[in-house]
């Protein structure tokens, strides 16, 4: 009972209730597994589905976290993200409870989205903007090396191929940011011995892929 009371304490950690009662970590865990029950909050309209690591040694590599997105609070974490388990977990949730969200926002992981489909059928789910972007920066990523490793490899590319392959390695963030935050005055290209204006380089590079 002292170690539970002196948890209450939320600067208090498992290992300094260890260190203050003489105990192992792992008992103070074992004690607070045994004694303490953390519910769950009430499923909100919009939630967020995603999975954390937790170790390569444990049963479950991954946790799957259950967000709430207006609120910010966690609403629950699940041992882990694998789709039996989820379609367990919330069959036991009222269908009430249920049907009051209109909204899951998730990466794109397929086991997420079949999951929802099933258990929450009337949910709208949403791509987070983060997968999103992340994804399509690795598409273009992918053409913009497949393109320049042409003008390298194949004899039978332009005279100019060498300048093409390097233009492409070079300046490839012209592909990733926004052209506002693009340096809007004269960029050296040293192989040239000149500076071009960012607006020559947008159309010379997509020029390039377009080919």
């Amino acid at each position: 009972m002292s170690i539970l009371n002196y948890l209450k304490d939320y600067n208090h950690t498992f290992t300094s209730a260890a260190h203050h009662y003489y105990v192992s970590i792992q008992t103070v865990i074992n004690i607070f597994d045994r004694y303490v029950e953390a519910k769950r909050r009430k499923l909100p309209k919009v939630i967020n589905i995603d999975e954390v690591f937790i170790s390569r040694a444990h049963k479950y590599k991954y946790a799957c976290i259950l967000y709430d997105f207006m609120h910010r609070k966690i609403i629950d974490v699940l041992p882990t993200r694998h789709k039996r388990y989820l379609i367990d977990y919330f069959a036991r949730i009222p269908k009430t409870e249920l049907s009051s969200v209109e909204v899951v926002v998730m990466d794109m992981w397929q086991t997420y989205r079949d999951v929802i489909k099933l258990c929450i059928p009337q949910a709208k789910i949403a791509v987070d903007s983060f997968h999103l972007i992340r994804t399509l920066n690795e598409i273009i990523k992918r053409i913009r090396i497949d393109t320049m490793n042409k003008y390298k490899q194949h004899k039978s590319a332009p005279v100019h191929d060498d300048m093409y392959y390097y233009m492409l390695k070079k300046f490839h963030y012209f592909f990733l940011k926004n052209y506002e935050d693009i340096y809007d005055g004269k960029i050296r290209i040293q192989k040239l011995h000149a500076y071009w204006h960012k607006s020559i380089f947008f159309i010379i590079c997509y020029l390039l892929m377009m080919i």
